[in-house]
């Protein structure tokens, strides 16, 4: 994670690929996790690469395989163990978030929120990450409340189990911070956000990454935003 070495990722997980395009049914479940495991990795290169490279064609390639794959591995997990096992909600989780940005908002909202629920109701220790993902897709319905409650919850659960040494326990607390700004207290999400970079700093997490690369910037310019739908306040 720390090394962002997607290319390296998705060479071996391609060779991986051709061995497992010949599995009979009885390893279909192999062929799933390659193609869950391909498909993340095409997605968090795009996350990336939205805002460091938003115009190349690689960019949007990754989005596209990404779903493709998500696409696939998802129908086998649904045909191996059905909607309520860990590894069909797994995927759903992550496939949510290409549907996002795909534009498929409601469709990104139904797989998130049953992820979540999948999760959250059989005492998973993966239902925070989902929520993370569902409290994406709040944001970007601007359910604003909604989504800071949801995000407070998630961030106190992973200090009740002691999860804040993770990288990854900062990026629900950086989605939070942009609630927070769009509901108007700025302030709060410019404190909030400065924390975020600061430990992804101190942990070398790579620049591009998806949770640093679009926040980067925001603690050396930060200001009120109107929209000029609802005149919320935004960090930019």
């Amino acid at each position: 994670m720390n090394l962002w070495e997607n290319d390296e990722a998705i060479e071996v997980l391609d060779q991986a690929r051709k061995i497992v395009e010949t599995c009979d049914a009885s390893e279909m479940f192999i062929r799933g996790q390659v193609l869950n495991y391909t498909a993340k990795v095409h997605l968090r290169w795009y996350l990336g690469l939205r805002h460091t490279h938003p115009r190349a064609w690689s960019t949007k390639m990754h989005l596209k395989e990404s779903a493709t794959l998500h696409e696939q591995a998802l129908k086998i997990y649904h045909d191996l163990h059905g909607d309520q096992h860990k590894f069909t909600t797994g995927v759903m989780m992550t496939y949510g978030t290409a549907k996002l940005h795909l534009g498929e908002i409601d469709q990104a909202y139904d797989m998130c929120q049953q992820a979540v629920q999948v999760y959250r109701s059989s005492g998973h220790i993966a239902w925070p990450r989902a929520g993370t993902f569902l409290a994406d897709v709040l944001l970007a319905r601007e359910d604003y409340v909604r989504a800071k409650k949801f995000l407070e919850e998630i961030v106190q659960v992973h200090k009740d189990l002691s999860l804040v040494v993770s990288p990854g326990a900062y990026h629900p607390k950086a989605l939070m911070a942009e609630a927070c700004a769009h509901l108007g207290d700025v302030d709060t999400g410019k404190k909030i956000l400065e924390e975020c970079i600061q430990e992804w700093k101190a942990k070398e997490i790579h620049p591009e990454h998806y949770w640093v690369a679009p926040r980067a910037s925001v603690p050396r310019r930060t200001k009120i935003a109107r929209d000029s739908r609802g005149g919320r306040a935004r960090l930019v």
